[in-house]
This record gives structure tokens, sequence and C-alpha cells, in this order.
């Protein structure tokens, strides 16, 4: 099963698709679910499908509520000392930062100082990158670190950003780990390549820690 999407008179409408097999041929077979994202969230809630597929379908429509697992915070507070700031995170304060900023704060608005821990919004990671990037390099953020998707490396919005100021990067070996927020579904992996990169004057350390994770350059 997937979601898919379909435009008539200009609007778009989500559906979910499945191959289902009719009198020995298989058929692609279709289901409205509704307009929006959110909406279609709520729907995919109320509907008799297997759990497996239907974390698989809530993670499609929602990719920014996936939880860094424990252990990568553990490494990044053995790398920076402690978590001073999580700009983008849960009500919760799942990382437990001394301080942190949700949706609702808008922390791109805020301040952000010290040392840094940063899982942006997957779906559009740029800004939060480069603010942190702009903090860093103004001395208001001491070290910090990114876990993000592998494509912001190349990205040309925030590829060179990147490069001219982070001290070093781990490109995870295999995929991730994540919870999500929503399904608490525990010990799915991404489907997508993941970058831890570090900001400070301990890159050193940042490789003993995280080239357990994957290559650091």
């Amino acid at each position: 099963m997937h979601i898919i999407s379909r435009n008539f008179d200009g609007r778009s409408y989500l559906y979910l698709a499945w191959n289902e097999k009719i009198e020995g041929k298989w058929k692609k077979r279709t289901r409205y679910l509704a307009k929006s994202p959110r909406a279609a969230l709520k729907r995919l809630e109320s509907l008799d499908i297997p759990d497996a597929e239907k974390v698989k379908l809530v993670a499609s429509l929602d990719s920014d509520t996936w939880q860094t697992p424990g252990h990568v915070i553990e490494s990044a507070i053995s790398v920076m000392g402690a978590i001073d700031l999580d700009p983008a995170t849960l009500p919760t304060n799942p990382v437990g930062a001394a301080q942190f900023y949700t949706k609702a704060d808008d922390g791109l608005a805020q301040p952000w100082r010290g040392r840094v821990w940063l899982n942006p919004p997957y779906s559009k990671p740029a800004p939060f990158l480069l603010k942190l990037i702009k903090a860093y390099q103004a001395g208001e953020v001491t070290q910090a670190i990114a876990l993000c998707k592998s494509g912001v490396i190349q990205n040309k919005g925030t590829g060179r950003a990147i490069a001219e100021s982070a001290a070093a990067r781990c490109f995870w070996y295999g995929r991730l780990n994540f919870e999500h927020s929503k399904t608490k579904d525990k010990g799915r992996g991404a489907d997508f390549d993941v970058v831890a990169i570090y900001w400070g004057d301990q890159p050193g350390r940042f490789a003993e820690v995280f080239g357990a994770y994957g290559m650091v350059s």
C-alpha cells in the first residue's frame, strides 16, 4: 500500500493505492482519503488495515515527527557535554534539553545559544540548518550536532554553507531506526540515508564517538 496524489481542477486529493488479485489478475485499487495530509492521517487511523502497513503510511504522510533514538542523543551528549537547546522538538522534550522550542514556539524566530542538538523537520530542513550555521558563525552557538537526510550535503541551498562551516560529518552505515511520536513504532528503519553533522572545536571526539555508527569525514 502507498499514498498517491491526484489533481482535479487544480486541486490535489490523496488516495490509498494498492494492488489486489481479482480473478487471477492483479489490478490497481484506490480509495479516497482526504484533501490534506492532516485529514488523511486521521482517516488512516480509522481504517482496518494491518498495523505494519498503517505505520508505513502514516510515516509517508508525516515525515516530521520521527524522534531520535536514545543512544544517538547519548552520543551527542558524550561529544558536547550537554544539550543546552533543542530548537525543533515536541512538548515532551524527548531529548531532555535544558531549553527547547516546539512548533508552537516557532524555533526559527527564537534565539539559539550554547550547545545545540538539531533534528530538523525533514520536509524543510534548510531554514533550520542555515539559522544554526549563522548562530554558530556569530559565536552564539558554541557546538552543535544536526541529524539530517544526507541530501542536505549536496543540496544547493545548504551544501556549501555546511561545507564551509562544519567540522565533521558522519554518514550512517545502513538505515537509522527512528521512533514515530504518533504511532510509537519502535525500531523502524528510515527509508533514507542519514548524516550527522558537527560544528565545534571537538571534531576528534565526534569522530571517536560517531565513528561507531558510520563513516566520519
